[in-house]
């Protein structure tokens, strides 16, 4: 699954063949793996990614992360600097920001104030990954390569599909 913000740059394509636009354009954004594993993809100090497996922790309220920072090519002396400042700043966003909001939201769930929580209809990334978490779940593994084979190209929406 590929969740990607609006790029502006992309309009640079629209009279391209899709078989002509480069790989960079149809590879950046944030890819994940089912069902731990996500690739984000940045260009501080040159084409590069963080890579990151989660891990369920001793309880449901804690996870280890492991993260990857992989450059394309080796860097020179000012790509590593460039480099190392983007690490840092994904760093801090993923664990100041990213995982604090996580952690207060597990606070707040535990505290049962809330019988269930409802995604934003801005957050279709987590709507797809949890409408294919319930197929998987409901579909037998003898079944699984034909519901792989029905969804080759399909396209969930927020909206809730049964």
């Amino acid at each position: 699954q590929r969740v990607a913000g609006p790029d502006p740059r992309l309009a640079e394509y629209k009279d391209l063949a899709p078989e002509d636009w480069p790989d960079q354009a149809l590879t950046s954004g944030v890819w994940t793996i089912f069902p731990h594993i996500s690739i984000a993809s940045f260009d501080g100090g040159g084409r590069s990614i963080m890579l990151s497996q989660l891990f369920p922790g001793d309880t449901p309220g804690t996870s280890v992360t492991i993260q990857h920072y992989l450059m394309e090519y080796p860097p020179d002396e000012a790509q590593t600097q460039a480099a190392l400042t983007q690490f840092e700043f994904l760093k801090y966003v993923v664990q100041e920001e990213d995982y604090a909001t996580g952690l207060r939201q597990q606070k707040a769930l535990e505290s049962g104030g809330k019988p269930f929580v409802l995604f934003g209809k801005n957050e279709g990334g987590g709507h797809h990954f949890h409408h294919w978490v319930d197929l998987l779940l409901k579909t037998e593994d003898a079944d699984l390569p034909a519901l792989f084979d029905e969804h080759k190209t399909t396209f969930f929406s927020a909206k809730k599909q049964d």
